[in-house]
């Protein structure tokens, strides 16, 4: 079997389920001036959390990293190698699947594209969060407990360009 190269760059197998998970830094210049999380209200919790989702058809990690973007926030990378990939995890609950992670720096016009209210959208409710506002939703408690670990582990909150 020919390996995809679009997916083997991933360690992953074409056949094998994954999700795409990115962070979004908005930037200006060189400093970062907050992030995008979502919710998602129609749920049971609607604790904030990173956008992303499942694969569809035969697409790679990186463009259902792209397609999740947009679909949930209606913000567009059209370069999608601006998209960097992080790292993977093999997740076994509720099914077994790959969690490949991204981070993606945007600008200020870019975030203000951000929107609920378009075709793609499927209930997620974007929000941007300043530095300060992001810590105190996590000392409130406000942040998806799985998406909070991965934001520790890969120090994403600490990144600079």
């Amino acid at each position: 079997m020919n390996e995809n190269p679009r997916i083997g760059f991933y360690g992953i197998n074409p056949v094998e389920e994954w999700a795409s998970i990115i962070f979004v830094r908005v930037m200006r210049g060189n400093d970062c001036v907050g992030y995008v999380l979502i919710s998602e209200p129609h749920r049971s919790t609607s604790l904030y959390k990173m956008p992303g989702g499942k694969k569809e058809g035969g697409e790679s990690p990186l463009q259902t990293a792209g397609r999740e973007l947009e679909g949930e926030t209606n913000i567009r990378i059209d370069n999608l190698p601006r998209l960097q990939y992080i790292d993977r995890e093999w997740r076994e609950l509720p099914r077994e699947h790959w969690k490949c992670y991204f981070q993606v720096d945007i600008t200020e016009t870019e975030r203000d594209w951000m929107s609920n209210h378009h075709p793609g959208n499927e209930g997620e409710d974007p929000k941007f969060f300043t530095p300060g506002e992001l810590q105190n939703a996590i000392a409130r408690g406000e942040i998806l407990e799985p998406h909070l670990k991965v934001m520790g582990r890969y120090k994403l909150l600490e990144r600079r360009r």
